[in-house]
């Protein structure tokens, strides 16, 4: 099988997160394509994608239950 057309999913997804607008679907977007980048980095046994695409999906998680949370909370500036 071809594995890098699992990554150009990846790719292709995680771009698509960059058109949006409301920063709850451009996290959930992202972490669907850092979890499908999760699954090429095992694919082609590369740690480095898995830790760094791991690390992403917890960071937007962390975000995502704060939000659900705090719903009414002001969304911060970068």
């Amino acid at each position: 099988m071809n594995y890098e057309i699992v990554g150009i999913i990846a790719t292709i997804v995680v771009l698509l997160s960059f058109t949006m607008t409301k920063c709850e679907r451009i996290r959930i977007v992202n972490m669907v394509g850092a979890a499908i980048y999760c699954l090429y980095g095992h694919l082609i046994k590369s740690p480095s994608t898995i830790i760094l695409n791991g690390a992403l999906i917890a960071i937007h998680t962390f975000f995502l239950v704060k939000k659900v949370r705090k719903p009414h909370e002001k969304p911060q500036d970068f």
